[in-house]
């Protein structure tokens, strides 16, 4: 009898790659449940998302966090592993890069599976 066994890094890529960036088990969804379970851990976290991005200025990110308790400011867009920036976007995280000490990221299903989300916003990474 043969069995497939898939390593711990292969299962995280094809759940990642599975990952679509909106719905319910969306990449954008579970970021929003993870500052929620965060926010219930005591972490003061302000978070704003564009929730239609039909009335907004194009290629706002999806993601805009401010930690008031340690002054930090993290822009984020959000994407599924395939997903490219658009070239607006590219502009509002390039200009966002300006601003001194904004933390400014695309990330991915895999910077979920892999914890580096939880850990930008934890300030353990």
């Amino acid at each position: 009898m043969i069995t497939n066994t898939l390593s711990l890094a292969e299962y995280a890529a094809l759940l990642a790659a599975a990952m679509p960036e909106r719905g319910r088990n969306g990449l954008q969804e579970r970021v929003r449940r993870l500052v929620d379970r965060l926010r219930s851990m005591g972490l003061e976290i302000e978070r704003y998302h564009t929730w239609n991005s039909r009335r907004s200025e194009p290629g706002f990110p999806d993601e805009v966090i401010v930690l008031p308790r340690t002054g930090r400011l993290i822009v984020a867009e959000l994407k599924s592993e395939k997903g490219r920036v658009s070239k607006n976007q590219q502009r509002w995280l390039d200009a966002f890069a300006t601003i001194p000490g904004a933390e400014v990221f695309v990330w991915r299903p895999r910077d979920l599976l892999s914890g580096e989300i939880e850990g930008r916003l934890t300030g353990r990474i």
